[in-house]
């Protein structure tokens, strides 16, 4: 929101309520007054860099508290929501100073998830709308298009040779697949992502930084960090009594040459570039795959060749 007009003066305590047409599914924080990983932002603040926000100089991504006037000790830049209904959250107290008449004032929302599978699928697509409510005047505050929905992922599996399948999963669209959070150097590792306004192709969202001046750091908190990236889930069942284990590669590779997913084993990605086998058990198993390295541009085809193998050998 992007706020114009007004005379500046001392700030005013303001409220801001979102509410979606389907459950807010971000991560909630704590107890009681339940706070969201959802922030609001004042005037864009970068991390590690002294940002001017409602008129007063803070030092990077300030957390701040509720009903504090701007600029004073326990001010800051950045404000987290609380969960007021299944649909809604709320940011009660955030200072505001009207930006005046020949300047702006940027209110940002971020880290917003949604269950878009409870919506109906229209020409293919779930619309997300939203609708805003707040203490001080909003201009097309109702029945905002945020997001579509979409089909993520197609399945395919066929049998390529005596005890040997082929499990192909495949995006709905570019950029269904993500890893977790902007890789540092190499999957797994983490580096921030907290710029506001930037989009990051992850299932990571914005991860402020709370510690001025060691912002190069992973984020340590959970605001806006995915638990994972994208899992690709094959159940098998009815397997032979003869079949002891199904060997499975550890990493997938998409027709890109990217390599787009490694082999989880009792929650650890499997090492080397080889394969592991997997044990059975009742004749049945799961090959778990986490993304690690997304596609935005072009669609991603990571395929298993699974092969099982007799107690005998």
């Amino acid at each position: 929101m992007v706020c114009s007009g007004g005379t500046p003066s001392a700030s005013t305590p303001i409220n801001i309520t979102l509410t979606l047409n389907t459950n807010i599914t971000s991560l909630t924080l704590g107890t009681g007054a339940v706070k969201s990983e959802a922030p609001l932002s004042i005037d864009d603040p970068s991390p590690d860099a002294v940002n001017n926000s409602n008129g007063f100089s803070y030092n990077g991504q300030v957390l701040g508290t509720p009903y504090v006037a701007a600029g004073a000790p326990g001010s800051g830049n950045v404000y987290l929501a609380e969960q007021s209904s299944p649909a809604s959250v709320t940011w009660s107290g955030e200072p505001f100073v009207a930006p005046g008449p020949s300047g702006t004032r940027t209110l940002r929302l971020t880290n917003l998830r949604a269950n878009a599978t409870a919506l109906p699928v229209l020409s293919g697509l779930s619309p997300v709308l939203a609708s805003v409510s707040a203490t001080i005047p909003i201009g097309n505050s109702s029945s905002i298009y945020i997001a579509f929905g979409a089909q993520g992922l197609t399945f395919s599996a066929s049998v390529a040779g005596p005890g040997t399948a082929n499990l192909t999963f495949s995006e709905g669209f570019a950029g269904a697949f993500r890893e977790r959070i902007v890789p540092a150097t190499s999957p797994f590792t983490m580096a921030r992502q907290d710029i506001p306004g930037e989009v990051y192709f992850s299932e990571s969202q914005f991860t402020p930084c709370f510690t001025f001046g060691s912002c190069s750091s992973p984020p340590a908190g959970r605001i806006g960090l995915a638990t994972t990236g994208t899992l690709l889930l094959a159940r098998m069942t009815r397997l032979e009594a003869t079949a002891a284990s199904v060997s499975a590669p550890n990493r997938l590779v998409s027709e890109t040459g990217l390599i787009a997913a490694y082999l989880i084993v009792d929650g650890k990605p499997a090492a080397g570039a080889g394969s592991t086998s997997l044990s059975i058990s009742g004749g049945s198993l799961n090959v778990l795959y986490e993304v690690t390295g997304s596609d935005a541009g072009e669609g991603t085809r990571p395929t298993c060749n699974c092969h099982c193998m007799g107690r005998d050998r």
